[in-house]
């Protein structure tokens, strides 16, 4: 049954296509990352706040709730100025008394997604209104006479057209929030890696930094129209401060430092012969602290424990290290799992330190590497620095976004 109570306006599905949508959603959540706070970006969470913009971004297909489909009825002037769709032979303009339906078909989703073009579509295009407050679809079925058969007939028809438009526009929505996610998350990482980038600059030099005034202090949330607003994870509302970080070349100068102290051992066996855990440990340190002007520290509580080897600059760490001798691949997880146990979300750069007093240091070496790519943290094998040193990209265990370079070290002991 015709419905000739609207107009073009109330075309659905008309009012843009999927690409513009598409492409106004990148530029919205580009926008609004780029947008963010500086302090609020960095002082939260990397992943509480990609789930904020996740949920944010997320797009609701709707649904139709045919169980809950209502209808009024109720007396209407009918226009039969186009007679011949009602049969009237008559002349000229005019109107009759006739009955008038109108459905409300009741939704859950996104209502905004009524007015997108799917990529794929038809000719037939349903007509209908969408109340966004109560999220029902409101399609009116008029005419002079009608048979409940008729009104039926319609709503099925008009449900129908919509269930169909729905699953071509589904299947660009399943596309666009499965790639979501890692869209979310590059796109923080650029950012908070070009503000790192820029405040560690601006650190760096030897004038003070002058805080701009007015600097917000508390945030609030933005509120999202298509659904229940996300809640903008909490975060620190101090000014962000760069941590110390540890170069590269400066940590290669730490393992080489631990590397000479091993040396010595070789050098004068029968002096080291008789060292426990602890005192070669203290060994290490010894020959850290001639570098690093005593800030190298053994058995020093960080985070869940006492970490073996730690080198702070600043009041912050730098560098942690655990020395364990060597039993075995399962002594090497766990030695590992203490370690991350240790790290907090700004450690970047660790060590595993490996005491070897077996006859077959070959087959101790040949384990560490699959002992540790085995390992659920690790992200990669980086290189071999020597036969018996072995670099590797680990995530942080509290922090999956957080990467952090752990090198593990073994050295041949000398026998008591």
């Amino acid at each position: 049954m015709r419905n000739y109570g609207a107009g073009r306006d109330n075309l659905l599905f008309s009012e843009h296509d999927w690409f513009a949508l598409e492409q106004h959603m990148n530029q919205t959540l580009a926008s609004e990352i780029l947008g963010m706070d500086p302090d609020r970006l960095l002082n939260t969470a990397q992943d509480a706040m990609a789930g904020y913009f996740v949920s944010k971004f997320t797009l609701e297909l709707p649904v139709i709730r045919k169980g809950d489909i209502t209808v009024e009825h109720r007396e209407a002037e009918i226009d039969i100025s186009r007679r011949f769709e009602y049969g009237y032979s008559g002349v000229g303009p005019g109107t009759v008394r006739g009955i008038e339906y109108e459905a409300h078909i009741p939704f859950d989703g996104d209502p905004g997604l009524f007015k997108t073009r799917p990529t794929t579509h038809s000719s037939s295009i349903p007509r209908g209104t969408v109340n966004e407050r109560q999220c029902v679809l409101v399609h009116i079925v008029r005419n002079v006479q009608l048979s409940p058969a008729q009104v039926e007939a319609s709503i099925d028809g008009f449900v129908a057209e919509i269930d169909e438009h729905l699953t071509w526009l589904g299947n660009s929505t399943r596309v666009w929030n499965s790639q979501l996610p890692a869209k979310v998350a590059a796109q923080l990482a650029d950012r908070r890696q070009k503000l790192i980038a820029d405040r560690t600059a601006a650190g760096s030099l030897k004038y003070k930094i002058r805080e701009r005034p007015g600097t917000a202090k508390t945030y609030a949330a933005p509120e999202v129209k298509r659904k229940v607003a996300p809640t903008m994870p909490p975060a620190a509302s101090q000014s962000w401060k760069p941590e110390p970080v540890l170069e590269m070349s400066l940590y290669e100068h730490i393992l080489k430092s631990i590397t000479d102290a091993a040396m010595t051992w070789e050098r004068s066996p029968t002096a080291f012969a008789s060292m426990g855990e602890e005192d070669l440990r203290t060994q290490i340190l010894f020959h850290l602290n001639g570098h690093f002007e005593g800030q190298g520290t053994a058995e020093t509580f960080n985070k869940e424990g006492k970490t073996d080897i730690l080198i702070r600059s600043q009041g912050k760490n730098i560098f942690i290290g655990e020395c364990k001798f060597w039993g075995g691949a399962k002594v090497l997880t766990e030695t590992i799992d203490q370690l991350l146990g240790y790290v907090s979300w700004r450690d970047t750069k660790v060590a595993v330190i490996i005491f070897n007093r077996n006859k077959n240091f070959g087959a101790v070496i040949d384990q560490i590497r699959s002992t540790t790519e085995a390992h659920p943290n690790c992200k990669q094998f980086v290189s071999k620095a020597s036969e018996a040193q072995f670099r590797f990209l680990f995530t942080q265990r509290d922090d999956p976004n957080r990467e952090m370079t752990l090198t593990v070290m073994a050295f041949d002991v000398p026998q008591p």
